[in-house]
């Protein structure tokens, strides 16, 4: 399994191509591109579908991923009575966004945010990401790196202006577009979101 956000941001991609095609019989790799249509972000699901009808006994697992992933699998690996042995991995977590060097044109705000059973509505302060906010007022949110690379929080803007910091570069979200909340202020004080 291996996840990015598109096929031309795949590091080795090709020679991953070329160890596939030539050792097809114990080698299958699975892309999941999160800005690709009718792809996505590895799930808890998508671990399980892999290891379906695998040999767990003799199964060798590799994880290179930002923690909150690769706890994610270890989880799904204990569940299955994966040998512990057999789990190998490398976490890592990316430098946090020094956001005060940036004037960041954002808003104190209501956001209602919108999961897969339950509507929340929280106050949200202009200083603030809003997946800090999510997660002070106990909403259930999925992150990881809270700094834009693992994606894990993205989310569907339905309605309202937000503002992200993309490296030391600003850029405005509007209705409809996919935000990542760990980089992302209110930019108008009524802000609808769901997940992505």
């Amino acid at each position: 399994m291996y996840a990015a956000r598109t096929p031309e941001e795949t590091i080795f991609k090709g020679a991953i191509d070329r160890l596939q095609k030539n050792h097809a019989d114990y080698l299958t790799v699975d892309y999941y591109f999160s800005e690709i249509k009718n792809s996505s972000r590895i799930d808890k699901k998508d671990i399980e579908d892999v290891l379906r009808g695998k040999d767990l006994q003799n199964t060798l697992v590799y994880v290179c991923a930002p923690e909150g992933i690769v706890t994610m699998v270890w989880s799904v690996l204990q569940s299955v009575n994966l040998n512990p042995e057999h789990f190998k991995y490398e976490s890592f977590t990316t430098s946090a966004l020094n956001i005060h060097k940036v004037n960041i044109p954002s808003k104190d705000a209501t956001v209602y945010f919108q999961d897969e059973s339950k509507n929340y509505e929280i106050q949200v302060k202009k200083d603030n990401t809003l997946l800090d906010e999510l997660i002070d007022k106990n909403v259930p949110i999925d992150y990881s790196c809270k700094s834009g690379d693992c994606e894990m929080c993205s989310c569907k803007i339905k309605q309202g202006e937000i503002v992200s910091l993309d490296g030391k570069n600003l850029k405005k979200y509007k209705t409809g577009d996919v935000i990542l909340p760990c980089v992302s202020y209110a930019a108008s004080e009524k802000i609808e979101l769901a997940k992505a």
